[in-house]
């Protein structure tokens, strides 16, 4: 049974609002996802009821606290098939996760000075949260390579393959996207999990923009680590967290260390936790966990199957205003992403002549329409394609036709008037 759309909008108390005369038809979720009733209904009671920090006190409230936190981590791990396959560690978001990943991959190779030559292998597709913390080890002799693109926006297959079987040897990680936040390309994570398990190259996904819109299997894809927000899954901000699998959770040291990480303390050192509990230190965001949970469970009540084909249709439905647009405002308007519609998320990118003078994200709100414009925090990639900027809309579950409707009749009157 598919998704009753206008039923579902109610349950987002943000997508009620007016904005001017207009209602809001937000078309942001790239960038953060709005919360449901459920959502907001969990913090809410959490704070009435079980408010207390976790892992330290051993009272009644600490107690439900722990066991709301733990509860958390078990339902993510299920969310993407983890159970018995590894740990999940909360952080902030996705960018905390990478850095982590980075520095905790490393930190005994830069103590040792065994970094040189070492390659970290990533694309042109990536966010910078997945390429920025990699480049900096280039500062301990750490290469990085970057895979390019085809001409339909996807990564070259072949070229990774070739790649990784010449300097495996020498190659640190695999860290690639799960989904492009510009482009909307679905990579192939499955296909290159069973390159790097043909290796023994620890693989990494960051699914910041993947999770809320493809299935994600860690067994399936042999993946070692990943990394997502809440925030873009109907969760609040401030939780996020890194997936770890059994297999290479003795290859990580701790990235934020002190409390809550150690076992004990001397004058001269610190015996550590195991890493499940030692790579990020302090206060954990217990509300965060408990909205995550409630965002997760209200995502696959839903069913996944149903959002996922709701969101194709919504997917193939802007292609047609695509191809239109492309021909209608040749030279104004530039399509920037995947025509491969099978491996493309709801994330639509456009060039549009004349940004520099007329802000045309502005225009838009102007009739209640939010979405982003600029280089969405993936420069590389922009310089890549030699763009200078897009104009990106980007869709949710709770996006319907007649959103898509009113986001290019706004742009084509803008189209007109430009």
């Amino acid at each position: 049974m598919g998704l009753d759309i206008y039923k579902l909008q109610k349950e987002f108390p943000t997508l009620q609002r007016v904005i001017g005369c207009n209602r809001l038809v937000y078309l942001d979720n790239a960038a953060t996802t709005h919360r449901p009733k459920a959502v907001i209904e969990s913090i809410k009671e959490y704070y009435e009821k079980y408010n207390a920090n976790v892992f330290r006190s051993g009272h009644y409230l600490a107690r439900e606290s722990m066991k709301r936190y733990i509860t958390a981590q078990q339902t993510f791990l299920s969310f993407i098939n983890a159970e018995g396959e590894g740990v999940v560690v909360f952080t902030k978001n996705a960018t905390e996760a990478l850095n982590a990943l980075a520095f905790g991959l490393t930190y005994k190779d830069i103590v040792e000075g065994n970094l040189k030559d070492k390659i970290v292998v990533t694309t042109y597709l990536e966010h910078n949260s997945n390429l920025v913390p990699w480049l900096r080890l280039q500062d301990f002799g750490v290469k990085v390579k970057l895979i390019p693109l085809t001409d339909d926006y996807d990564i070259d297959y072949d070229h990774l393959y070739s790649f990784l079987s010449e300097h495996h040897k020498n190659i640190l990680i695999c860290s690639i996207t799960h989904a492009s936040n510009v482009t909307g390309t679905v990579v192939d994570i499955t296909k290159v999990g069973a390159m790097c398990k043909e290796f023994d190259i620890p693989f990494s996904v960051d699914s910041a923009q993947g999770l809320a819109h493809a299935s994600v299997n860690v067994k399936e894809a042999f993946i070692d680590f990943l990394a997502f927000s809440g925030h873009k899954i109907y969760a609040p901000f401030g939780i996020g967290g890194l997936y770890i699998s059994n297999r290479r959770l003795d290859r990580l040291s701790g990235f934020i260390v002190g409390g809550g990480t150690v076992e004990r303390v001397s004058e001269t050192r610190a015996v550590y936790k195991p890493i499940s509990e030692a790579l990020i230190g302090g206060t954990p965001n217990v509300e965060g966990a408990v909205g995550l949970t409630a965002a997760l469970r209200f995502f696959t009540e839903l069913g996944k199957d149903a959002i996922f084909s709701h969101e194709k249709e919504l997917v193939e439905y802007t292609f047609e205003y695509v191809e239109r647009f492309s021909k209608d405002f040749s030279g104004k308007f530039k399509y920037v992403g995947p025509k491969n519609l099978n491996r493309k998320i709801g994330v639509f990118s456009f060039y549009v002549k004349g940004y520099e003078t007329t802000d045309p994200v502005r225009f838009l709100d102007e009739e209640g329409v939010a979405v982003r414009g600029g280089k969405h925090c993936a420069h590389l990639f922009h310089r890549y394609a030699n763009i200078p900027y897009t104009l990106r809309a980007s869709y949710a579950l709770y996006n319907s036709k007649e959103d898509i409707d009113i986001f290019f009749d706004v742009l084509e009157a803008y189209l007109k008037m430009t």
